[in-house]
């Protein structure tokens, strides 16, 4: 069950907050694509914990962001804010719906890697919920 992947790049974040996004050129430059490292943990899940790769592409306009999904071929919007990258989706996924509940990665210093984790709930035959590890690389 590959649902619990898309943490990183299809996530949530301040879920229920109102976020204020600057414009213009005062965020951090996060274009681009990206390989990720996802370490999918299920907390009451009937599948074990593993870890998949994924591959995804930014697109950054000022402060919003488009964070397109290479392997689903699905896109979910975004945000930077000072060194925070977040997003909110859900995305159809085997015989249910996963929803991407809480989610912020943080930019490091070198401006070529994020990481952080997400919160995730699947509702399908088998609801449950989980959390994301997600460890992202600037692809040049």
């Amino acid at each position: 069950m590959a649902f619990f992947l898309v943490c990183a790049l299809s996530a949530c974040a301040g879920v229920g907050k109102e976020v204020k996004v600057k414009s213009g050129t005062d965020c951090q430059q996060v274009a681009g694509s990206w390989q990720a490292t996802e370490e999918i943990m299920p907390l009451d899940c009937p599948i074990s914990n593993r870890t998949e790769q994924y591959q995804y592409v930014i697109i950054q306009d000022g402060c919003k962001l488009t964070i397109k999904d290479v392997n689903r071929g699905v896109s979910y919007n975004g945000i930077i804010k000072d060194n925070i990258v977040s997003w909110k989706g859900n995305f159809r996924e085997e015989m249910g719906f996963v929803t991407l509940d809480e989610m912020a990665l943080t930019l490091g210093a070198d401006r070529n890697s994020m990481g952080g984790y997400c919160a995730w709930t699947f509702r399908g035959p088998n609801d449950c919920t989980g959390k994301t590890r997600m460890t992202l690389k600037r692809v040049k």
